[in-house]
């Protein structure tokens, strides 16, 4: 008899009681399907009632324990099986899942209590102890079998049979983990507001901050004020330098000191056009400040071009150094350098309120090619192909392209609103572009460039078909690669954006098909609908923009979808889930792998 589609759905191929958690684990319900979902449900213990009494009049106690879903996901339906050849023992090898708990004590010496989950898609499953369930993707395509072992003292190991043989596989003490992230904390001791990683060398550039008394000087260089009584103090103001770190050790090999009073805007590693290379460019490293001189003087800036430059090995004990910065132009200006960026071999920087094109002239200096007049305070420059997205406090986005014959800055399109953009970045995927935005207020924007529009005056004006409302200030917006989720050594002809906010948030922009986004837009309607949210709040108007400042009547909100609200949708019990999909239109099945792509690997 064939199992029918239902059937499959509700078998249960394995349960599993396991403690997850660090210093303080807890113990977890963990139920595998045949057909490819996992649910995990935390054991919460409720206050006991005692035993209750039965109609015949018998004593009844129940458990006080209440199951709360954590987490739901989806694996591949596909099962990987060897051919049929005998292993060592001679039973055929198959790489069924199965869940392997294990505790293991790490070299700073915290217990971890994680979960393994073997075959096709093989991942840890982890809690820390501030963080939630996290359900991370091993390197290994198929695993047959795991287990922990003790090889040597304090070092936590594990074997695992994988399709590439038998691996001995180390746990790393000093990684932390959140989220969909690994990382690493290294304390340095000082604060560091920028920072850029040259491919070149394999270097870290980073610019540090240190509290310093603010002493105001003249044109002349002579102090202007003193402090008239003890009681008085002096402002304080970071003193600036810029650290060249090995990422092997994370030791500061070199740096430098920039001037009194002076402050790094802009940190970015372009490839200028240079006769030093046989290629005919190099990376260099360029920054932007500006110098603070009281309220009575207009401020300064300066542009300074840096090289990570080879020199013979240091033999001291603490350096053994290969590489050093080395200033090789500095130029001052009459305004801050606010923004940096490269076109075609060309440095573009914004001074004061003009935005400059310059050529990096036999490695001693900057030589103008073309400016544009923005007329306000920049913000951000960026840069594709030959075109530049500025973003600035008074006049939101200009859409301009790069000219060498002759040399121009030809403003193609703007936006005719009055914002205060903090950052912007271009967003492509196949052959659409989008320019997205991100204000003072946390709201998010996707500027299109169409010129067959009615609405855009032949191109002049930028229309502004998507606005969504992220309610935390970004610090920054970066393009980062697409690469294939089954082959992660294929790249994309699609980029994704990485918002960073000021409370520590990341949070991911990314492009989906027409297909997916059909569906996911119409469950996004259910479940706002359908779903009970956080103080009865519509979630449709907590992420909607500024319709005022848009200029429009509808919502702006409908081209764009909400991965938290989506999420949700896992959540709900099996019943609820088939009930919304069937009222879209689409199987459960499909919704369900258009949510787990939403969770796939960011990068």
């Amino acid at each position: 008899m064939a199992e029918t589609p239902a059937q499959v759905e509700v078998e249960v191929t394995e349960t599993l009681v396991a403690n997850l958690g660090e210093t303080m684990p807890t113990p977890y319900l963990f139920i595998l399907f045949k057909s490819g979902l996992l649910f995990i449900y935390q054991l919460v213990p409720i206050p006991s009632t005692g035993s209750q009494k039965l109609e015949d009049g018998r004593s009844h106690s129940s458990l006080s324990v209440q199951f709360v879903k954590r987490m739901v996901q989806q694996l591949s339906e596909k099962e990987i099986e060897e051919p049929q050849l005998p292993s060592v023992v001679g039973v055929d090898k198959r790489a069924s899942r199965s869940l392997v708990p294990f505790t293991v004590v790490d070299q700073r010496n915290i217990p971890k209590s994680a979960v393994f989950l073997t075959g096709e898609d093989s991942h840890w499953i982890m809690k820390g102890d501030k963080t939630d369930v996290m359900f991370m993707h091993s390197d290994y395509t198929v695993v047959y079998a795991f287990t922990s072992c003790s090889m040597w003292d304090n070092t936590p190991t594990f074997l695992m049979s994988t399709e590439e043989g038998t691996s001995l596989v180390e746990w790393i003490g000093d990684l932390s983990f959140h989220g969909h992230f690994a990382f690493e904390r290294i304390r340095k001791g000082r604060t560091y507001s920028n920072i850029a990683s040259d491919s070149t060398t394999g270097l870290i550039v980073a610019v540090s901050c240190a509290d310093q008394d603010f002493v105001l000087y003249d044109d002349e260089g002579t102090n202007v004020w003193e402090r008239d009584a003890p009681n008085v103090s002096y402002p304080v103001l970071g003193a600036v330098a810029l650290e060249l770190i090995d990422p092997a050790s994370w030791a500061t090999i070199d740096g430098y000191e920039f001037g009194t009073n002076e402050v790094v805007n802009a940190l970015e590693v372009v490839r200028l056009e240079t006769l030093s290379t046989s290629a005919g460019n190099k990376d260099f490293i360029a920054v932007g400040t500006s110098i603070h001189r009281g309220e009575d003087l207009a401020v300064r800036g300066g542009t300074y071009i840096f090289d990570v430059a080879e020199v013979v090995q240091d033999t001291e004990a603490k350096g053994k150094r290969k590489h050093k910065l080395k200033l090789l132009c500095k130029e001052e200006a009459k305004g801050p350098v606010t923004a940096l960026c490269e076109i075609n071999g060309y440095l573009v920087s914004s001074m004061g309120q003009k935005i400059f094109v310059r050529a990096f002239d036999l490695n001693e200096r900057l030589v103008g090619v073309a400016f544009l007049d923005a007329g306000t305070y920049v913000t951000s420059v960026r840069c594709l192909k030959n075109f530049l997205m500025i973003t600035d406090v008074v006049k939101s986005v200009w859409f301009v392209a790069f000219q060498e014959d002759p040399f121009k800055l030809i403003i193609l399109s703007r936006d005719t609103r009055q914002l205060c953009l903090l950052d912007g970045e271009f967003f492509f995927a196949g052959n659409d572009l989008e320019l997205v935005t991100m204000d003072i207020n946390g709201t998010l924007r996707l500027h299109l460039y169409d010129p067959t529009h009615m609405e855009t005056d032949e191109g002049a004006l930028l229309l502004c078909p998507v606005e969504f409302q992220t309610h935390s200030k970004s610090s920054s917006l970066i393009r980062v690669a697409k690469y294939d989720t089954f082959n992660t050594s294929m790249m994309l002809d699609t980029s994704r954006i990485v918002v960073v906010q000021l409370d520590g948030a990341v949070s991911i922009l990314d492009s989906l098909s027409p297909d997916a986004f059909k569906r996911l837009s119409l469950l996004q309607g259910q479940l706002v609908r359908h779903v009970q949210h956080m103080a009865g709040l519509n979630p449709r108007s907590y992420r909607s923009g500024q319709s005022g400042s848009s200029g429009a009547g509808r919502s702006l909100s409908k081209g764009i979808l909400d991965g938290s609200l989506l999420r949700s949708f896992k959540m709900l019990t099996l019943p609820k889930q088939r009930a919304i999909a069937s009222q879209i239109g689409e199987t459960f099945d499909k919704i369900m792998l258009d949510c787990m792509d939403l969770d796939s690997e960011p990068w």
